[in-house]
């Protein structure tokens, strides 16, 4: 018996939507990291992601991809949550992240590692943008 009565919400993974209390835990995830890569502070962004990404990429590879391909996100000026989807188990998340004039979206994959959520990937494309003519 728990204490809190609060319940792991990747305990049980269905294929499709993800629950509130998935959704929730994954966003506050994504804004971590992402918040501590607009600090700049790449060894605490690097610990929310997935056991198997580490062992595959190091600290000092993290922070040369996030510098040469992932600028945007260290200099966002904000970013919201859109579709977050089960996929076996895994997780899609997107993600619009806003830097400078520009909007991208962001398809963040998450993993659940020993009962442990972790930011398997992320890939991104600029985002549409509604044309006028």
């Amino acid at each position: 018996m728990s204490g809190c009565g609060q319940s792991d919400p990747f305990s049980s993974l269905a294929n499709g939507p993800c629950t509130s209390s998935q959704a929730q835990e994954i966003s506050d995830h994504i804004t971590n990291q992402i918040g501590f890569l607009s600090q700049k502070d790449f060894e605490r962004a690097y610990s929310f992601a997935a056991d198997s990404f580490q062992k595959n990429i190091s600290l000092k590879q993290f922070e040369e991809i996030i510098n040469k391909e992932y600028l945007m996100l260290v200099e966002n000026t904000g970013f919201s949550f859109t579709t977050c989807e089960v996929m076996k188990s895994q997780v899609l998340q997107q993600v619009l992240v806003n830097s400078g004039d520009e909007e991208y979206l962001f398809y963040y994959v998450l993993a659940i590692e020993d009962s442990r959520l972790g930011v398997l990937s992320a890939t991104f494309q600029p985002a549409a943008k509604d044309v006028t003519i």
